[in-house]
């Protein structure tokens, strides 16, 4: 009975070691593969704002300020290009709407898609400069009524040229985010045809950033 009892608990042991050593490697293996999304999604910030832009020349007689958003993803693709200096890419959508200043002018509203490079200076574990330049397209619906009394109701598309500047502050702090946000201010240029016009004002912006361990 005692040799019975002695063969079954050996056969339990030598059965439990590899059954041990594959929950082992599954952990580890589960563990690699949080790790790697951790790593990837730790590049990635999401960025929102405010804007509140006024128009430099052509524009101008038209519409004095526009009022708008923007929803952007940012990606930073060179961490620690220099000491406390990051640099990556970046994918916006802004909308703005041009309060019209002349009779003529209905209505105005303009979609922008863009994208371009940007640079993070990090000044400090809360404080941080967030600088861009990038290009896109605007798609403008536009409802003009000249003085001889012919409306105009159609879509344009507007080569864009813009750059972002905004001080970011960490206002929240986890293992897995920071919240991010802060004043600043946005350039426009845009190009339809032979005509053109710029758009420069003030703005807030709100980010989520995915990379709290790179906060120095």
């Amino acid at each position: 009975m005692k040799k019975k009892l002695v063969i079954c608990l050996l056969f339990f042991l030598g059965a439990s070691v590899p059954f041990a050593s594959a929950k082992s490697a599954g952990t580890e293996k589960t563990s690699g593969r949080a790790e790697l999304l951790s790593a990837a999604l730790s590049g990635f910030r999401i960025s929102s704002g405010y804007t509140n832009a006024f128009s430099l020349y052509n524009m101008d007689m038209y519409s004095k300020i526009a009022a708008g958003g923007f929803l952007g993803l940012e990606y930073t693709l060179l961490p620690d290009l220099f000491a406390d200096f990051d640099a990556g890419f970046y994918s916006k959508t802004s909308y703005q709407y041009f309060v019209p200043y002349n009779m003529q002018l209905n209505r105005l509203d303009g979609v922008t898609l863009s994208g371009g490079l940007f640079c993070v200076k990090n000044f400090s574990e809360d404080i941080s400069v967030f600088f861009s330049v990038g290009i896109g397209f605007m798609i403008s619906m536009i409802d003009f009524t000249s003085a001889e009394g012919s409306a105009l109701n159609d879509v344009y598309y507007d080569f864009a040229l813009e750059s972002d500047f905004y001080i970011r502050k960490k206002i929240i702090g986890t293992n897995v985010f920071q919240l991010l946000m802060g004043p600043g201010c946005h350039f426009s240029f845009y190009n339809e045809k032979s005509k053109s016009f710029c758009s420069f004002g003030p703005g807030f912006s709100l980010s989520v950033d995915f990379s709290p361990a790179r906060t120095k």
